[in-house]
């Protein structure tokens, strides 16, 4: 389906239609045949995956940021303003 959606798409509009992680997944359900409503689930899992690979590699191969004190920090914006309600 997404395939045929692209081509329609690029018929009328002369543009690629990139599609992205979550139509992907959209694809994968409905060719595999499994309910719409663990595509979501599905996402999920995916994104915990790259984020804990994520996590690992900041911690693993960066430096450790800096811990701010923020009963030391200093608000340098605009003053407090009130509004009418």
């Amino acid at each position: 389906m997404s395939r045929i959606v692209g081509e329609t798409f690029f018929k009328i509009r002369g543009k690629n239609l990139p599609i992205n992680v979550d139509g992907v997944i959209g694809a994968i359900v409905a060719d595999l045949g499994i309910p719409s409503s663990l595509a979501k689930a599905l996402f999920v899992y995916g994104r915990v995956a790259g984020l804990s690979a994520h996590h690992y590699e900041e911690i693993s191969t960066q430096r450790p940021m800096r811990r701010i004190n923020f009963s030391e920090a200093v608000y340098q914006g605009k003053d407090l303003r009130h509004y009418k309600s």
